[in-house]
């Protein structure tokens, strides 16, 4: 079929693109680290060029360290930071467990209460022949 062919070299045209988007990523990330630590280095609060203006700046980003989630959690609550608590469920799991109890009649109460959308597709893998 026309269609699987067409199916098997955008699927290898999108592979090929991701990969070097990644590599471009990568590479940006790389000179951005070297451009602020030069800007730190030197002192530089900020430089223009090409239409842009560049600064250097430090992002943070924290997670719990899971064995004190927990302890955490009830601290946070204790000290007015519940609402940074989020509670969910990933899509996967929640599939997965779907697919678990959708025919147990004693669990309808819980496959009532989600919203189960399906897509049609196909599979592709690689063979090892052409």
């Amino acid at each position: 079929m026309d269609a699987i062919k067409e199916i098997v070299r955008l699927t290898e045209r999108i592979k090929k693109t991701k990969d070097n988007l990644k590599k471009r990523e990568g590479r940006l990330e790389d000179l951005k680290k070297q451009l602020n630590l030069t800007m730190v280095l030197t002192d530089t609060q900020s430089i223009t060029r090409h239409g842009f203006t560049v600064k250097p700046e430090t992002k943070r980003y924290c997670t719990m360290k899971k064995e004190y989630e927990p302890e955490l959690l009830t601290q946070l609550k204790a000290h007015k930071y519940g609402d940074l608590i989020k509670e969910t469920v990933h899509y996967r799991a929640l599939s997965g467990l779907y697919e678990e109890i959708k025919d147990n009649q004693d669990l309808r109460e819980i496959t009532s209460k989600l919203n189960v959308h399906e897509v049609s597709t196909v599979s592709l893998r690689r063979t090892g022949g052409n």
